[in-house]
């Protein structure tokens, strides 16, 4: 089911707050689909995005944080 679709259901006939109104018309590039609104994705498809997106994010942090100790690490033992 498309993300617009479960917003409506939530809510049922209750306004939906403008900032998720803007997010879901917002333009989402994906690789397997295109550019397309997030609205218009499917929760599952979102989902798995999101949690690719988190996974990427957190391994680049990891790295980070390994190159600073090792910086430090150096600084101390010089």
């Amino acid at each position: 089911m498309k993300l617009k679709q479960l917003i409506n259901l939530l809510y049922d006939n209750k306004t939906i707050p403008c900032d998720v109104i803007d997010f879901l018309n917002k333009e989402y590039e994906s690789e397997s689909l295109g550019h397309v609104n997030y609205g218009d994705i499917d929760l599952i498809h979102y989902i798995r995005s999101n949690l690719k997106y988190f996974k990427h994010n957190g391994v680049r942090q990891s790295m980070i944080n390994k190159k600073k100790l090792k910086e430090i690490e150096n600084i101390i033992n010089k």
